[in-house]
């Protein structure tokens, strides 16, 4: 009772004008920023000193009150056909708004019993104002609310008929009588002379907050048509698979405007209760389209932020993200028409992009274009000279439904379909007749058990067949720039491919999906990541195919690109294991039969032990001139011939071939090296790093450099450097004993030091014995010989049980092998502190031998080469003494390994100590 006196015996001003305007969307709450004081709206004015009297004052009111032509116009005008006093509450007093309706249904007379009555009678009077009848409701509201009345916003009232009339425009994203569309905003607004005011429209017998509820879907459908229509006319210079989806959205839009223009409104109103039940209703039907267009906006507007990105990864990242939005609407439950929305678009995006996966790995016949793209690519590998890795072609960017292994495995495909069709097009797997159509999604349980039984399918619910039918074309062909041209090749009558036909057939694509779109996955992959594998296992079998197939070339000994034999030739050339490789080397680089006698010749000046004379003979180092090249060019020509006549008669021809373009593929290079400080010992002959500028190089065939590659053959220079080395110093010890008789008669008047450069030798000869004995049996022979014998049997293994699955697969154990072989040289960069040792170990033996050679020369007196001769065997011990305990060390650390390290340094410590005597001391 207290609020409905304070509400309904309130006096309020009325204000002269209302403002037509229409509140802006977002801002349709009413936002005050502090809550006014509550002050009484009353006043009880004190009693006069006369009697009163109720039934004058009763009688005051009735007969002083306005007549009926006194309604205020904007109060009229919200209602045209009201007109009159009687019709309508008229704007003087809240109180007379709520009785008005009863008054003329009661008699003139009043009395104190018919006072009475009247007090009884209006206490029936509703008692909250929303319950009252709708006219009297919205004139009692245009009074009492703050909003109306507000100077900055432009009210505009409207009723039912017009407002449907003008949102069945603003619903396919056209202006009408109300609402006009704002570039600016990209918004619809309000109509009128707004003069920078805000826009409220109010319906009829509803307040702001009901009006805005009610307009602000049919708003948001407009404008969000109106925006996917810009977005769809925007010309985009992206790629293949961002047209496609363009082209899906359009499909989709199409099939909701047609869904728009379905529902058109009741246009016949008998009642005002028909009104509102129409408008209702009306409003009711667009909720899941309203859903349905935001998540289609939502995508587009991901799309064209994607299309504005230069990176590669732009076209898998938005398939990426149409898989993701259907795998968590699927996850949600969310309605059929959403997930059937992200399935289509996932489809018809999907399919221009497994097109061209299909195509690169050989999967379906390429089309032109892609077929002159994977030309190019060809042409381009053919010029270049780089590593694999480099050459290959860019990093495979895959969408998120493939895991990482089948990224790997893609971009392994590919590389491997570009050798295989040079290393044997005639292969089974690239004939024409044996290539399949593109994989595609499928839906439904009878076309998931179709494809998993290797069966074609046809399934016409789901499927998206193309606008027209290519029979529709003449069969001339144009290039590309005037490919327009083939519309006027068409018949006449047929609707080509700019018509309202195909607008229309555009629709159908998706409406037709959506029909045959089943509620729930198949059974089989319930799961969407499920769904995807079934769907792309095709694709990812056809791909180890491909893979195997190489590898099945490289390991058949009927073609020239045998793998093991060309490893066979690294070994025995770029590893020093050949026999006759490394005696004409020796025989070119060094010399074990240097005469040592007092005295020297003008010749021998420049002669250093071990080295050959000719390359001394005029004190430059390195040598100049051409005779090296030749004399090098000479050692690869007779050792190939001596090996080649030694498998000439028993090797098939693709391995006589592979024997005699050896001569060509093999060949020694002098490298520039950095001559800076620290790093110029390659330009001293005395040195053990002498013959570094030295490099054997090895070419292999185009397919083969995938497993040859630059890098790997860098760890065989490695390697072959440091046999180098050890050659060098092995020809000194060798060179010390071919002449020990004579170096016997040079020290013979001093058994002292005589003893001491025996000794010396002795250990220094057990050292090179063991270490030489060790590289070439155990970390080169062992190691490498066990690789060439596992490609001999994954020759002959079956499909199942091979090792390799693919060419990076064989690269990779090629490169473990190499990585095995240099740690049991010492040559990893993690073994450093060791191999400093072994290093060191080897300088002072040659510096053992130098010594020597300089006293034989006369270069050093007798006392001065003992002194050294003693500092450097006291030196040798110790380092022997300190590299034999960290390898023992090191074996006692690895004691519970099994890796090829353990065996190696176990295997090195026997080699150079074999009894524990340099441990021990």
């Amino acid at each position: 009772m207290p609020l409905d006196f304070l509400t309904l015996g309130a006096d309020t001003a009325i204000r002269d004008t209302l403002y037509d305007d229409f509140i802006d969307w977002n801002n349709a709450a009413f936002a005050l920023d502090m809550l006014p004081e509550a002050r009484p709206r009353f006043h009880v004015a004190s009693l006069s000193d006369k009697p009163q009297n109720p039934i004058i004052e009763a009688l005051d009111v009735l007969y002083h009150a306005p007549k009926s032509g006194d309604i205020h116009p904007h109060v009229a005008a919200y209602n045209p056909g009201v007109a009159k006093f009687d019709d309508i509450p008229h704007a003087w007093d809240l109180g007379t708004l709520v009785q008005l309706p009863n008054d003329r249904e009661r008699t003139r007379f009043l009395s104190w019993d018919a006072l009475r009555i009247r007090s009884a009678a209006a206490s029936t009077y509703p008692a909250l104002l929303s319950e009252l009848p709708t006219r009297q409701l919205s004139a009692v509201r245009h009074h009492i609310h703050p909003l109306l009345q507000d100077p900055h916003t432009y009210v505009k009232y409207t009723a039912v008929p017009e407002l449907i009339e003008s949102l069945a425009l603003v619903l396919t994203g056209s202006s009408s009588a109300l609402y006009k569309w704002d570039p600016r905003s990209n918004s619809f607004i309000l109509q009128g002379d707004t003069k920078g005011r805000k826009g409220l429209l109010l319906l009829v017998g509803s307040d702001d907050t009901i009006s805005e509820s009610l307009l602000r879907r049919f708003l948001t459908i407009g404008t969000t048509v109106r925006q996917l229509e810009a977005f769809l006319d925007r010309r985009m210079t992206a790629g293949s698979i961002f047209h496609a989806f363009t082209s899906s959205a359009s499909s989709v839009l199409q099939y909701a405007m047609e869904f728009i223009r379905d529902l058109s409104p009741l246009t016949k109103i008998n009642s005002p209760t028909d009104v509102h039940q129409s408008l209702t209703a009306w409003w009711a039907c667009f909720a899941d389209l309203e859903s349905f267009l935001l998540e289609l906006f939502g995508l587009c507007n991901y799309c064209h932020k994607l299309s504005l990105n230069s990176q590669s990864r732009a076209e898998t990242d938005l398939l990426s993200h149409i898989y993701d939005k259907l795998d968590s609407h699927i996850g949600h439950s969310s309605s059929t028409t959403i997930r059937a929305l992200f399935a289509f678009i996932l489809t018809t995006v999907s399919r221009v992009y497994f097109k061209q996966l299909s195509a690169s790995v050989g999967f379906t016949l390429p089309s032109q274009e892609m077929a002159l793209v994977m030309v190019s690519n060809m042409r381009d590998q053919d010029d270049q000279d780089n590593d694999s890795n480099d050459r290959s072609r860019p990093t495979v960017t895959a969408p998120s439904f493939f895991s990482e292994s089948m990224r790997r495995s893609i971009g392994v495909a590919q590389r491997s379909l570009d050798l295989l069709m040079v290393a044997n097009p005639a292969h089974p797997l690239l004939a024409i007749d044996k290539l399949t159509s593109a994989i595609d999604w499928v839906w439904t349980d009878e076309t998931v058990y179709s494809m998993l039984d290797n069966q074609s399918f046809d399934c016409p619910s789901l499927s998206l067949p193309p606008l027209l039918n290519a029979d529709t074309y003449d069969q001339r062909s144009y290039p590309d720039a005037l490919h327009g041209f083939h519309d006027f090749d068409l018949e006449p009558n047929n609707p080509g491919t700019h018509s309202l036909g195909a607008i229309r057939s555009s629709a159908l694509q998706f409406k037709t999906f959506l029909g045959a779109f089943p509620t729930v996955l198949p059974s089989i992959t319930p799961t969407l990541h499920l769904l995807s594998k079934a769907v792309t296992g095709p694709l990812f079998t056809h791909i180890d195919s491909v893979s195997k197939a190489l590898i099945d070339v490289f390991l058949s000994p009927c073609t020239q690109y045998h793998l093991p034999t060309h490893l066979q030739l690294l070994k025995s050339y770029l590893l020093l294991t050949s026999s006759a490789f490394k005696m004409h080397l020796e025989q070119a680089l060094f010399s074990s039969e240097q005469r040592l006698r007092g005295g020297h010749t003008m010749s021998e000046s420049h002669r250093v032990i071990g080295l050959s004379p000719k390359l001394t003979v005029d004190g430059t180092w390195p040598p100049a001139g051409s005779s090296l090249s030749l004399s090098l060019r000479t050692v690869i020509l007779d050792a190939l011939a001596q090996d080649f006549a030694k498998i000439y008669s028993a090797a098939e021809e693709s391995i006589q071939g592979i024997h005699r373009d050896a001569e060509w593929r093999i060949g020694f290079a002098i490298q520039d090296l950095p001559t800076n400080a620290g790093n110029a010992l390659w330009l001293n002959p005395r040195a053990i790093q002498a013959f570094d500028f030295l490099y054997l190089d090895y070419q292999p065939p185009k397919p083969l450099d995938s497993v040859i590659t630059p890098l790997i053959l860098s760890k065989y220079h490695r390697i072959f450097l440091f046999c180098l080395r050890l050659m060098r110093v092995d020809n000194v010890i060798y060179t010390l004993s071919y002449h020990a008789k004579a170096l016997q008669v040079l020290l013979s008047d001093s058994r002292a030091t005589l003893q001491l450069f025996l000794h010396f030798k002795f250990l220094a000869k057990l050292f090179i014995t063991g270490l030489s004995n060790y590289i070439y049996t155990h970390a080169i022979g062992a190691i490498y010989d066990r690789f060439l014998a596992d490609l001999a049997k994954e020759y002959t293994f079956a499909e199942d049980i091979k090792t390799f699955t693919d060419v990076d697969a064989l690269m990779q154990h090629h490169s473990a092998i190499l990585d095995n072989i240099l740690v049991a040289c010492l040559l990893r960069s993690g073994q450093k502190s060791i191999a400093k040792y072994l290093h060191n170990v080897m300088e002072i033996i040659l510096e053992f031998g130098l010594l020597i050679d300089e006293y034989q020369m006369q270069k050093i007196s007798k006392p001065d080469m003992t002194v050294k001769l003693e500092e450097l065997f006291n030196l040798f011990h110790i380092k022997m003494n300190t590299l034999t305990k960290i390898l023992k060390q090191i074996t006692m650390k690895l004691e519970f390994s099994r890796s090829e390290e353990k065996t190696s340094m176990i295997t090195l410590l026997l080699c150079l100590d074999p009894t524990g005597w340099w441990c021990e001391r």
